[in-house]
């Protein structure tokens, strides 16, 4: 098996979607990272409550207290605290998808898979696009040419 080969992910049909790096397994770096991700916007929406309920109790509690009580960042905390949202946050807002329908777009790429059709870059930017103009408007601005390759990145 040639090289090239050996660095894609072990996903099925999927292996022309997501190329990896020399020795780095999807599973452990997406995993880790994701779950490092959520359990910082965790500890931030503990501490975020904490200084909430105290301060409504009437208790003087202050901002570097409860970072150092749960290990957040100090600006991270004071800016959700004025209203500020997570970067996570922020982008699913601007995602044409949610996780649900992007979820219907892989299952839709295993089924051609499963039924013996090549699913190419062209196929899936159409069937994509078609699926956001059924699900959210006729007239929304239709997909860019670099979504599929942010899609799968």
């Amino acid at each position: 098996m040639s090289r090239k080969r050996r660095n894609f992910a072990k996903l099925g049909c999927l292996t022309l979607w997501l190329p990896l790096m020399p020795g780095r397994h999807p599973c452990n770096t997406y995993e880790t990272a994701h779950r490092h991700s959520v359990a910082r916007e965790m500890a931030m929406t503990a501490a975020s409550t904490v200084w909430q309920h105290e301060r409504y109790a009437g208790h003087n509690l202050t901002i570097a207290k409860v970072v150092a009580d749960h290990d957040v960042p100090h600006t991270t905390l004071s800016a959700r605290l004025r209203g500020r949202r997570s970067i996570s946050a922020f982008n699913r807002m601007k995602a044409h998808f949610t996780n649900a329908e992007e979820t219907q777009i892989i299952h839709w790429m295993l089924w051609n898979a499963d039924c013996g059709h090549l699913v190419n870059l062209r196929a899936l930017h159409r069937y994509a696009d078609k699926l956001l103009k059924e699900l959210h408007s006729p007239d929304c601005p239709p997909l860019g040419p670099n979504w599929v390759a942010r899609f799968h990145a």
